[in-house]
């Protein structure tokens, strides 16, 4: 998989995690960070409401201001693949057809790596990743990492 060695993200950017991390500890630093981006990112006027799919699927709603932008998603969290998806919307609330991932790498029940990539949204379940290049600072990726790591420490 891929390191973060571009001045970008890129194709994705993990971080192997030192020592041992409790992983229900980890998963709430994941959770922590989809409420309050703002302890983990340079974003303002953060937003969230908890939301239910057509399908009756949980998902959080969430609206923030990066530089002079706005950005809205839809985060669902998969707690069983340790992955968080942040589907991103137009402005108009519609999905756009990439979301972002946040996901926790393990070796049997032990995390090991934390990783961020961008992806088209699959179209179902057993559909392969297909990454695409995220332009993001990498980093503000590996500091945003780093803060889930050490919340996880606590």
């Amino acid at each position: 998989l891929y390191r973060c060695r571009m001045a970008q993200v890129g194709l994705g950017c993990k971080i192997d995690i030192d020592g041992t991390i409790n992983e229900e500890k980890l998963w709430h630093a994941f959770v922590e960070k989809a409420y309050h981006p703002e302890k983990f990112l340079p974003v303002t006027n953060v937003k969230t409401e908890d939301k239910t799919d057509r399908d009756g699927q949980p998902y959080i709603y969430r609206e923030m201001s990066a530089r002079d932008n706005v950005i809205k998603e839809n985060i669902y969290l998969n707690k069983e693949l340790g992955e968080i998806r942040f589907v991103v919307l137009e402005n108009s609330g519609e999905p756009t057809n990439h979301e972002h991932i946040n996901r926790i790498h393990k070796n049997g029940s032990k995390p090991t790596a934390i990783e961020y990539y961008q992806r088209r949204v699959k179209k179902s379940a057993d559909e392969e990743d297909e990454r695409l290049f995220w332009g993001v600072p990498r980093e503000m990726v590996e500091k945003s990492i780093q803060k889930q790591i050490d919340l996880a420490k606590e």
